[in-house]
């Protein structure tokens, strides 16, 4: 592995989530994020909507630093197990690279 290996990990405990603000608000203005994106509103909609579902937040690093995030839920629907986002946004979106913006829009876009 080289030392510019991004490496994941799936958050699923609610206080490691909430741990990871700092950064997240660090590199969501790094970013200049949309309000959707931002740490408050992800934590209140996974507030808005945990009943029943377990969190699965996919977190990237590289050199100990949070590059990727993915905030995601999973739940049962009948017998197929599904995942959606905690806020609206689709993979690709957002990315906190500090690269900037990265936005997903319709094909061909």
């Amino acid at each position: 592995m080289t030392t510019d290996a991004v490496t994941h990990e799936v958050i699923s405990d609610v206080q490691a989530f909430r741990a990871l603000e700092p950064e997240w608000n660090a590199q969501w203005h790094k970013a200049k994020g949309e309000h959707f994106q931002t740490f408050a509103y992800c934590h209140g909609s996974l507030d808005a909507t945990f009943d029943g579902r377990k969190l699965q937040c996919v977190v990237g690093r590289r050199q100990g630093r949070l590059m990727a995030l993915w905030p995601l839920v999973m739940y049962r629907n009948s017998p197929a197990l599904r995942s959606a986002s905690i806020s609206p946004i689709r993979i690709g979106d957002w990315r906190a690279t500090g690269c900037g913006r990265a936005r997903a829009g319709p094909p061909g876009q």
